[in-house]
């Protein structure tokens, strides 16, 4: 469609998706969501990186 759009990604625990959805649900029902798994993800509230 050639629009601009706002997009926002969010890394979050498995555990915490439904939480996820049903607050993105709230906000727009018509909201695209995708999810996806991932190998690692790193930093404050993540796993810590370890680089030997």
């Amino acid at each position: 469609s050639k629009q601009g759009m706002k997009v926002l990604v969010v890394l979050a625990r498995k555990s915490q998706s439904i939480s996820i959805f049903r607050l993105v649900k709230d906000i727009d029902p018509n909201a695209f969501i995708s999810q996806s798994s991932v190998i690692g993800v790193y930093g404050q509230g993540f796993d810590r990186l370890k680089v030997k």
